[in-house]
């Protein structure tokens, strides 16, 4: 039984509607589309073309650019060169040269002379008569040596010596610019570029016969536009009366020319045909779609579509709180359940998302923080190693001074003193080498209270009287690890740093020590060691004030190296904090608020090894010679002039060589003769640890004493096993080197 339909029935109605409203729309839309892509289309073929005209001109540019700097480098060498006297040139001297630029460059002549007249000289074919026709407007770097059909395939540049007042004319054939626009450009098989004087001339080669010959002008509308000086892209004819799409930019660099770009129009916008054929189907297609899904919704949905979509609109406008009413088992109650579901599942990814964010960014803070503390240790470090390198110079030639005076001379004095402001510039690098994490460490057990309990004293008398320190100390601490004076200098540095932010007024600072357990979350807490140290069981030394406390500005620099916030002359105190405990391979944590106090926390892995104390170093070396040939190998002259004066002195022969190259091949022709190594670690081209492994290939007990202002640890640690009969420190004195190698030798 066929289904009559009912024309004023609902269903129908909303089908027509439906119908009407969705697919008048998509027409609409449709064709305004076709527009807009045309549009675009259109747009960036032309776009293009200007691009491509863009191009061509900073290559022309840079040619020119480069052309001229050549030029003015061999002015000046040829000036050098060839002047007997600053008034008189050598003209065979300076025509030599000349022939010989002008063959590397394919230039035709030039002209060379001096302002105001007096010294002239011309080779080849040069297009520079006198001055006045090698004037050039402000950023002209070139000129064509004229106009027309026939002189137009030359150009040439001029500069200028200004101290002797000579100029410089080179002409070159226009043929030299022709790579620059024989170059590949996104044009199509129509497209060509090239470049015309200043009356419209060709200069370059053209891809088409002009249909006015080239015995005349371009005259087509755009050639007569970028004469003007315009930088354009128009739909017009060209010098063959073809519809192109041109792109033209005048080059004052040339004084008056122009870049023409050109692409046929049929060719550049062929693509549009098959983009609206292609559209049309889409079009029709859609328009299918939106029938059939138009009766399917009539069908099925009606009345409960009225309220999802107040809830889609709920939703919409950000509330996923909303939820859609359910009702029975059919596919509106599913749908209503799946939009219940939908914002359900984007509260809880919003809240995922905002926590995700906050994680991000706090991360983010940490690792930049990070970076720029590297950045500082690596520079200090660097700077350190560099100004040990000078302060040896200077310790080496005071002690020699001083062993060459008597006691009663005048100058003795003096030089003591330099030789004490030497040595505490040589503290000053301990500091900087330490903030670096690069110091020099003299590890053993220790102790962490009683390190602080001997400091107490001293302590005492360094801090203003109005402030009180506070001891909570565990003496059954596990020991630790460490360099017992870089631990004293961390204790002080903290307890002065929290005695000055008390200022003044009475106040206390508390000093703590003990074990706690160390989690992932108490790591990441902390300033330096959240990326390498496990979690477990750490000592820790805690000193907090109750003064006037900092802001998050503040914190975020007060590891900065020579940041202070007091007078002038502070600054290193926390940054070699910061250097010894991250050199510790231990974690630093600061939690402070303005007018809160502030509390530092140092935390130490505990010890579970047994480390014998470092030997004591005699240092009664005085009256003590040695006998036989030390090799003495630094990049540094200076320390190998006085390192050599320090071993002459004792007793010893001495060989030098600059670099681990020259030290290798010294060895190498006297490694029977020599006693002993001293070998620098940081050289360029072969360092210290290539030099002593080519040492050991040719003798494998060479007696070697590897020299550096980085600690030993951190030169030990990159032999890999290999021994090495000692380490010594920048800067050394007389007594240091005598003591090491009285250790060393037999």
């Amino acid at each position: 039984m066929t289904r009559r339909i009912k024309f004023n029935s609902i269903e129908t109605r909303l089908i027509v509607v439906l119908i009407f409203v969705a697919i008048l729309p998509a027409i609409t839309v449709g064709l305004i589309a076709r527009n807009m892509m045309s549009s675009y289309i259109r747009s960036e073929r032309i776009k293009e073309v200007g691009q491509v005209a863009d191009s061509k001109h900073s290559q022309l540019v840079m040619v020119l650019t480069r052309a001229n700097d050549r030029a003015e480098s061999f002015l000046s060498n040829l000036i050098t060169q060839c002047s007997g006297n600053p008034a008189k040139l050598n003209h065979n001297c300076a025509a030599d040269l000349i022939r010989s630029y002008l063959g590397a460059e394919g230039a035709l002549g030039a002209t060379l002379r001096r302002k105001g007249g007096g010294d002239s000289l011309t080779i080849g074919t040069s297009a520079v008569q006198n001055e006045e026709n090698i004037t050039f407007q402000t950023g002209q770097i070139a000129k064509f040596s004229g106009t027309g059909p026939e002189n137009n395939r030359s150009y040439f540049i001029s500069v200028t010596e200004k101290s002797t007042g000579f100029l410089l004319g080179i002409t070159y054939p226009s043929s030299i610019l022709e790579p620059v626009f024989d170059a590949p450009a996104d044009l199509g098989h129509s497209g060509e570029t090239f470049l015309a004087d200043g009356e419209g001339y060709f200069v370059t080669k053209h891809k088409y016969p002009s249909t006015q010959g080239n015995s005349h002008p371009i005259s087509a509308r755009p050639m007569q536009s970028c004469l003007s000086g315009q930088l354009r892209e128009v739909l017009d004819l060209d010098y063959r009366d073809a519809a192109i799409i041109h792109g033209f930019r005048f080059v004052p660099e040339f004084g008056s020319s122009c870049i023409m770009a050109h692409i046929d129009q049929d060719e550049a916008f062929a693509p549009l045909n098959l983009l609206e054929n292609r559209l049309i189907i889409t079009i029709f297609v859609f328009v299918v779609i939106l029938i059939i899904i138009t009766v399917y919704l009539a069908k099925n949905i009606v009345k409960p579509i009225t309220k999802l979509t107040k809830v889609a609109n709920t939703i919409a406008a950000g509330d996923y709180t909303a939820q859609a009413e359910v009702k029975g088992s059919n596919e509106i109650s599913e749908l209503a359940s799946s939009f219940n579901f939908m914002t359900n599942q984007l509260l809880q990814e919003e809240a995922r998302l905002r926590n995700a964010m906050a994680e991000n960014l706090s991360l983010q803070a940490q690792m930049l923080h990070g970076q720029k503390l590297e950045s500082l240790g690596v520079m200090a470090g660097s700077i350190a190693h560099d100004f040990n390198n000078l302060l040896m110079s200077m310790m080496g030639n005071t002690e020699l001074a001083l062993i060459n005076l008597s006691e009663g001379s005048p100058a003795r004095e003096s030089i003591e003193k330099i030789k004490e402001v030497v040595q505490r510039a040589a503290e000053l690098t301990k500091q900087m080498l330490a903030y670096s994490g690069r110091g020099k460490f003299v590890i053993e057990n220790i102790n962490l209270s009683g390190v602080v309990e001997d400091m107490a004293e001293l302590l005492k008398v360094s801090i203003g009287k109005k402030v009180t320190i506070k001891y909570q100390l565990d003496h059954n601490l596990p020991q630790v690890e460490a360099d017992a004076t870089q631990i004293r200098q961390v204790a002080m540095n903290l307890i002065i740093n929290a005695a000055d932010a008390i200022g003044e007024k009475p106040g206390v600072v508390t000093v703590t020590t003990g074990l706690m357990e160390c989690d992932s979350e108490c790591l990441m807490d902390t300033v330096i060691g959240k990326e390498d140290l496990q979690t477990g069981m750490y000592v820790y030394l805690e000193v907090s004030d109750n003064g006037c406390g900092m802001d998050e500005k503040t914190l975020a620099r007060i590891f900065d190296p020579f940041f202070t916030t007091k007078f002038t002359g502070r600054g290193l105190g926390l940054a070699t904090v910061l250097g010894i405990v991250r050199g510790h391979k231990g974690a630093l944590k600061v939690l402070s608020k303005p007018g809160e106090g502030t509390t530092f926390r140092v935390v130490l892995p505990k010890s579970d090894k047994h480390i014998e104390a470092s030997p004591v170093a005699n240092k009664q070396a005085d009256d003590w010679r040695g006998r036989g040939t030390i090799l003495v190998v630094d990049d540094e002259v200076d320390i190998l002039t006085i390192t050599r004066m320090m071993l002459e002195g004792k007793g010893f022969s001495v060989l030098t060589a600059s670099n681990g190259a020259a030290g290798v091949g010294l060895f190498r022709k006297h490694s029977d003769e020599i006693t002993a190594v001293l070998l620098d670690m940081t050289m360029p081209n072969m360092n210290g640890e290539e030099a002593f492994r080519e040492m050991k290939k040719i003798r494998s007990d060479v007696l070697a004493v590897l020299v550096s202002g980085y600690n030993e640890e951190e030169i030990i640690a990159r032999f890999s096993g290999e021994s090495f009969a000692g380490f010594l420190h920048k800067p050394y004195g007389i007594p240091d080197l005598m003591n090491k190698l009285k250790e060393i030798l037999p």
